[in-house]
């Protein structure tokens, strides 16, 4: 797939599983499913999980070149979805972040 079609069909996948409601803490029920739905399409991906501008705990999606697709980035002032270099902002738990919680 290439990026714009990743784009459509994250697009199109969040907007029928929110059906209408905002993105509002719901990184997780939408990035979980799409991790999915994405791989059923044949894209290599994990869903991360990490910080947000050092505050806000968030969950993306990590493609297998490291570029980064967030469809709930908008509840930040951010665009929607998109697919790109992953930003310094975002900061991934490493294992050991994860256990030491």
């Amino acid at each position: 797939m290439t990026d714009k079609e990743i784009i459509h069909a994250a697009k199109g996948f969040t907007k029928g599983l929110l059906a209408g409601r905002q993105t509002t803490d719901m990184c997780y029920i939408v990035c979980s499913p799409l991790v999915s739905y994405l791989s059923a399409c044949g894209i290599d991906c994990t869903l991360t999980e990490g910080e947000l501008q050092e505050t806000y705990h968030h969950f993306w999606i990590t493609l297998a070149d490291g570029r980064i697709i967030d469809p709930t980035a908008n509840q930040f002032g951010l665009l929607n979805i998109w697919v790109r270099k992953q930003p310094s902002y975002y900061k991934p738990y490493t294992s050991k972040d994860v256990n030491d919680k």
